[in-house]
């Protein structure tokens, strides 16, 4: 049997889309600088992947770049 999805299900996952949108641009514009000299593309991925981590744990409240800059220093 299949489920209905409600309309406030299918809301929920659009505007949790919108919401997640600007930081994607953000973070693949931060990569792409920060990966442009080819050796520091592997630290510009691991601060990227942990990056995304941290806002898909603790939420969307802080800024992207400021987290992927942090990330970045720190490896």
């Amino acid at each position: 049997m299949r489920t209905k999805v409600t309309p406030q299900r299918l809301n929920q996952a659009l505007l949790t889309g919108i919401n997640w949108l600007p930081h994607l641009l953000v973070l693949q514009g931060m990569w792409l600088l920060y990966s442009l000299p080819l050796i520091t593309s592997t630290t510009a991925s691991r601060a990227l992947i942990e990056t995304l981590t941290e806002l898909r744990n603790d939420g969307l409240e802080a800024s992207s770049k400021a987290r992927f800059q942090q990330a970045f220093h720190q490896q």
